[in-house]
């Protein structure tokens, strides 16, 4: 039987939505997260604008750490200096310095920026999350609109995004279709199923167009684990509109016959590797230097395409560029990744709520780990951007939620 609000009898008070969350006083916490915001919903839309926000975010998490008097510390903090130190020094150790410099400027502070998001998402609640994923989630919709259009009216190929090519856009595109997925099932997140299947739809529909068979790959293998485990509707689904795109879209049925037939259209990719299998005993300690590819490759004769200016491999480019410690630090950050989402899930204390978000950003850089395997991902700038804030976005996910600034300095590692 209903009863009425009384002084005895309160009725609950429903989650406070993200506008309110972006409108809370005191104004230097509203300004925070707008700025926050703002960055997530930049990352694949403008280049320029992310960087200029990230310049930002350094600035407030200084002034926030320099208030709280505490530094707020994670398991990722150590493996991933490791990695930027093994790149910085391989720079100074480089075969063409002149070549290898760029990466102090353009790659360095977007590694570092890990630790800026850190410190303010730490002194937030967990909201600070929901609104995080909403804003990475319209950005990519934006981006994947804008591709697609331009592919449907006749302007390009393939869809890229207003600051990235269409390979940037998969990863960006695959990594958040992972993400949202794998949170279809959290009410507090995502509080709208409609909502949450427009938004997947839309993703899937730029990554379609982008062509990519590594990210139409990497995304199916999303759809059958999300499918097993939490979203069994999305199999038939997923089967349907592939059928659909077969039938309607003929570059589609190409690209997929390309893909079950990898081997015959690795796009100069076994070139590529062949080449740095024949340099992979010179400069073992810590490689040519970062940029170095065009100058130190020894098939380039070889390549159909002459303006291939990378391995397509991030994992072989880190081990020419920075050595056997460069990517032995990459590594490192990866099982310390692992390691985390593993404790957090297994953790008896952890709510359905944090195993939900940690799953989720775990899938997310699972995503991207798979596409640094056949082309650009962990350097690539945007991605680079996304994948701090996912790093990021994962430790604090595993706070408990409301806590205080003092509690979150007690729970730092």
């Amino acid at each position: 039987m209903h009863q009425p609000e009384t002084m005895n009898n309160p009725i609950p008070k429903r989650r406070n939505s993200v506008q309110q969350w972006l409108t809370e006083p005191p104004r230097e916490r509203q300004i925070r997260r707008l700025v926050l915001v703002g960055y997530s919903l930049s990352i694949i839309l403008s280049i320029a604008l992310s960087q200029m926000i990230a310049v930002v975010l350094f600035l407030i998490a200084a002034v926030v750490a320099w208030k709280a008097h505490s530094f707020v510390r994670t398991p990722f903090d150590v493996p991933l200096a490791a990695f930027v130190v093994a790149r910085v020094v391989s720079v100074f150790l480089s075969s063409n310095f002149a070549l290898s410099v760029r990466t102090l400027y353009a790659e360095t502070p977007y590694f570092l920026l890990f630790y800026a998001l850190v410190q303010v998402l730490f002194r937030d609640d967990d909201r600070v999350l929901t609104a995080i994923f909403w804003s990475l989630t319209m950005g990519g919709i934006a981006a994947s609109l804008y591709g697609t259009g331009r592919v449907l009216f006749g302007f390009q190929l393939r869809a890229s995004s207003t600051s990235s090519g269409y390979y940037t856009l998969g990863t960006y595109l695959a990594c958040m279709a992972a993400i949202v997925l794998f949170l279809g099932r959290n009410r507090r997140t995502v509080p709208n199923r409609f909502l949450w299947s427009i938004a997947l739809f839309f993703l899937l529909l730029g990554l379609t167009f982008t062509f990519n068979r590594t990210h139409w790959a990497i995304t199916a293998f999303m759809l059958l684990l999300a499918g097993t485990i939490r979203e069994r509707w999305l199999l038939l689904v997923a089967v349907i509109g592939a059928i659909a795109a077969f039938i309607f879209l003929p570059s589609v049925a190409t690209r997929f016959y390309q893909t079950t037939h990898f081997t015959s259209y690795l796009s100069d990719r076994d070139v590529l590797w062949k080449g740095g299998l024949m340099l992979a005993k010179e400069h073992p300690v810590f490689g040519f230097g970062p940029g170095t590819f065009r100058e130190i490759f020894p098939l380039l004769e070889q390549l159909s395409d002459k303006k291939v200016g990378g391995w397509h491999n991030d994992f072989l480019q880190v081990y020419l560029e920075s050595g056997i410690f460069g990517l032995a630090a990459l590594l490192w950050v990866l099982a310390s990744v692992a390691r985390q989402v593993v404790r957090s899930v297994t953790r008896i204390a952890a709510t359905e709520d944090q195993r939900d978000l940690v799953l989720a950003a775990a899938m997310g850089i699972a995503a991207i780990v798979f596409s640094s395997l056949i082309g650009s991902g962990f350097l690539d700038v945007t991605i680079i951007l996304l994948n701090v804030l996912l790093l990021a976005f994962l430790v604090r996910a595993d706070l408990p939620a409301g806590s205080t600034a003092a509690e979150l300095r007690q729970s730092s590692v």
